[in-house]
């Protein structure tokens, strides 16, 4: 009975739906709101300060150019002057030096290049853009940092292993080979690989040995071939004479 009684007085809610699917809403121009609202939407609005900037240049409230203004001023690195020496030394001494462009490779593939430039007697150096400025500052090779405007390395050699260089180069498309200096003279790609068909010195010697060689003994035959000619034609006259006597 109570149970009964309880659901006749409390009877069950039911929500009611109302569809709205045609109904477009200008999302654009929305209606004006009701006069007490926008009252209160006028009244609780909240106020700012102006900016101190709002009225100054771009120049002067630009963010990027305090961060190029810290980093222009670089601060004075030991262990940087020290790789700075070592590299103005090697550029000294080696008689090769190869500059390459670096792309992304990855660590175990810069180990066997490591490897196999050791093979052939070739040193693979990175130095930062910095420490190459510091080497070469007031020096024959200032002309070099134009090379370094992205990520670099350096090929050294005791001699200058030209050919060998690029055949390796060739197969190892993470290093492109930008130019290179022989005996302090910087030279490019094509000039390189022209002096690589060269071969090495001492054909070269040898050839130019062999090319002096062949000249002097061509100008000692011309030179002997008028005498020659003359004596063979007096044997000859004198022969003819003996007989007619």
């Amino acid at each position: 009975m109570a149970a009964i009684a309880k659901s006749i007085l409390q009877p069950k809610w039911s929500p009611s739906l109302q569809f709205v699917r045609w109904r477009r809403v200008n999302v654009q121009r929305p209606r004006p709101p009701h006069y007490d609202r926008a009252l209160a939407l006028a009244v609780l609005k909240p106020q700012y300060a102006p900016s101190p900037y709002l009225n100054l240049p771009k120049s002067e409230t630009c963010k990027k150019a305090e961060e190029d203004v810290q980093y222009k001023t670089r601060p004075d690195n030991p262990l940087e002057r020290i790789y700075a020496r070592e590299l103005r030394h090697w550029l000294e001494t080696k008689k090769f030096a190869a500059f390459l462009h670096s792309n992304p490779i990855a660590g175990d593939e810069l180990f066997d290049t490591r490897v196999k430039l050791k093979k052939e007697g070739m040193t693979l150096e990175v130095y930062s853009k910095h420490t190459v400025k510091l080497a070469v500052a007031d020096s024959p090779y200032e002309a070099i940092l134009q090379l370094y405007v992205a990520h670099n390395a350096i090929v050294f050699s005791d001699e200058p292993k030209v050919g060998k260089l690029l055949k390796i180069m060739k197969k190892i498309p993470q290093f492109v080979v930008l130019a290179g200096m022989v005996e302090g003279r910087l030279l490019s790609v094509t000039q390189l690989e022209n002096y690589a068909n060269l071969g090495d010195v001492t054909s070269a010697r040898a050839q130019l040995v062999g090319t002096l060689n062949s000249a002097g003994s061509s100008l000692i035959s011309r030179l002997n071939q008028a005498p020659s000619s003359l004596v063979s034609r007096l044997d000859q006259y004198a022969d003819l004479k003996k007989d007619g006597s």
